[in-house]
């Protein structure tokens, strides 16, 4: 306790949060350049900016309690863990809901857009601010159970749409983190002194598994009956 940086490993591997958040503002500042979308995250670069402020967010909070373990970083740490477990859930509701209303996925739908960032923004609130921090652990998981529902109805409603190895990669990393971080809360492996810390392979796997989901909402493709359909509408413009 008597360190400038208490937990110096727990705090160095928060640095993946970092490199995401770059790597997915530059993202999002490309899409809002190029104005070409073919999928859900290209036709709204909110999503990678967002994800991108969530990643740095995190990497500021958890820095932040790690460093200096105080009581006030440490219910930052935890809000930034509920922002960084919604935004798939935010994601996959919006996808869900343009495929429920027939609307193809690269073209903005605002209302719908509107009306997610009102309800996550309202439930992030009432998680950080009204619900005890005791919870948040059963809270956190029932978020990932929701999203990988929601996740295999997509793929088998749309199969073939995005790339299945790194929706794969994405699972994998975050059991092998959620592992780790019932050994950190279990206190196995937790010595002070040493290299090898349950939660910061929490923090590396974690952060593996969020540029893997991100990965997997970029390559979603568009509907090739509806590119058709364009196509088609272009041509007969043209030729009138």
């Amino acid at each position: 306790m008597h360190k400038l940086v208490r937990q110096p490993i727990n705090t160095f591997t928060n640095a993946w949060y970092l490199v995401n958040s770059i790597f997915f503002f530059s993202k999002g500042l490309q899409d809002y350049k190029r104005h070409k979308p073919y999928n859900l995250i290209t036709a709204n670069p909110f999503y990678s900016l967002l994800f991108g402020g969530i990643s740095m967010y995190t990497f500021v909070c958890s820095t932040f309690f790690h460093a200096s373990l105080i009581e006030v970083a440490s219910t930052l740490d935890f809000s930034a863990v509920y922002s960084i477990s919604l935004f798939p859930l935010m994601y996959l509701t919006h996808r869900l809901w343009m495929n429920i209303i027939g609307v193809s996925s690269e073209i903005k739908h605002l209302k719908s857009m509107g009306f997610l960032i009102s309800i996550f923004t309202i439930l992030y609130l009432l998680l950080t601010f009204a619900v005890p921090m005791k919870h948040i652990h059963e809270t956190v998981l029932v978020f990932i159970i929701c999203t990988g529902l929601m996740g295999i109805w997509l793929e088998r409603k749309e199969p073939g749409r995005t790339n299945r190895f790194y929706l794969n990669m994405t699972l994998l990393f975050i059991a092998i983190a959620i592992l780790f971080f019932k050994l950190d809360m279990m206190k196995v492996l937790c010595q002070p002194e040493s290299f090898l810390q349950p939660h910061s392979i929490w923090h590396l796997c974690n952060g593996i598994a969020i540029l893997y989901f991100y990965l997997y909402i970029r390559s979603e493709k568009y509907k090739v009956e509806h590119h058709k359909s364009l196509q088609q509408l272009r041509r007969t413009y043209l030729n009138d």
